[in-house]
């Protein structure tokens, strides 16, 4: 698949996430990681049992910070007390735009309430065994970072691999 053709098929899955509500929210301690769950919550089935997850979700694994027109809220680099204090801002926030700069996939999420997150892809020499970020919408996941390097792949890649061995420190409902 050419590049052009995989940026048309992630423009498209971002258009179909507008207007969902951001309903769940993890932060946690791998560097200050931040996963969202937004529209409907789906049952699905992992290592631990049924697990309840959103249609959408979002997994920020480098730096990030979330701010809204006149001020900063909090940040990657901030305490779990700070980021679990700004991050609740999300919840029942609906996402309105998500933007991708090239070639390093910087992004920016915008909800309502004008509030956006602002994902900054630290990550660039080859080779990374992480992701930058990745946005996962049904069972289609897009990973972004290792460098300049994007993915589509299987939703499971994400779920089953990375978040098993999470540690979440605050987990926000």
């Amino acid at each position: 698949m050419n590049i052009s053709h995989l940026i048309e098929e992630i423009q498209e899955a971002f258009h179909k996430v507008r207007g969902m509500p951001c309903w769940n929210l993890s932060c946690c301690t791998v560097g200050s990681t931040l996963s969202l769950q937004c529209g409907k919550a789906i049952k699905t089935e992992g290592l631990r049992g049924i697990d309840i997850e959103g249609e959408c979700r979002i997994l920020v694994w480098v730096d990030w910070r979330l701010e809204t027109d006149g001020d900063a809220i909090c940040s990657s680099t901030c305490t779990e007390d700070q980021i679990y204090e700004g991050a609740k801002i999300l919840l029942n926030q609906t996402i309105e735009s998500i933007e991708i700069f090239p070639p390093v996939w910087d992004a920016t999420i915008t909800f309502s309430s004008n509030i956006r997150l602002k994902i900054f892809c630290t990550s660039l020499c080859e080779p990374d065994t992480m992701t930058n970020w990745d946005f996962c919408l049904g069972k289609t996941s897009f990973f972004f970072g290792q460098g300049k390097h994007i993915e589509k792949g299987e939703r499971s890649r994400v779920l089953r691999g990375y978040l098993e061995n999470w540690y979440c420190v605050q987990v926000l409902k």
